[in-house]
């Protein structure tokens, strides 16, 4: 069976740009980036992959730096690197609230995923 590799979680909450420079120290092969999305499509909590070159457009816009700014500086960093967004589906769009159940649930379906794909 092929290595994996490590895997790192960094729960970065509003402030990716404040952790951002881990993912060129980390020598991060692949990125997957989990957010909030308030795309129309979805039901809250409810959560989709999306191409990166559409993070603006349906990633919840509050981070400091747009996190397509931050793709574009880690991919000129390390060519090679592959990102991928999956989104969440979220109402409520107040700053700092807490996540609903349902998106919390999300979160968690998608942390279990992560995990038993890793343990195989």
């Amino acid at each position: 069976m092929e290595k994996l590799g490590v895997f790192f979680s960094l729960p970065a909450g509003i402030s990716i740009e404040n952790a951002a420079h881990l993912i060129t120290r980390k020598g991060t092969d692949v990125l997957i980036l989990v957010d909030a999305t308030c795309h129309s499509f979805l039901k809250e909590g409810e959560w989709d992959f999306y191409p990166v070159e559409v993070l603006d457009t349906v990633c919840h816009t509050t981070h400091s730096v747009p996190l397509s700014l931050l793709a574009c500086c880690w991919r000129n960093e390390n060519p090679r690197l592959e990102i991928h967004f999956i989104g969440i589906r979220i109402e409520d769009t107040q700053l700092f609230a807490a996540p609903s159940p349902a998106v919390e649930t999300a979160r968690r379906e998608i942390a279990a995923i992560f995990e038993a794909w890793l343990a195989r």
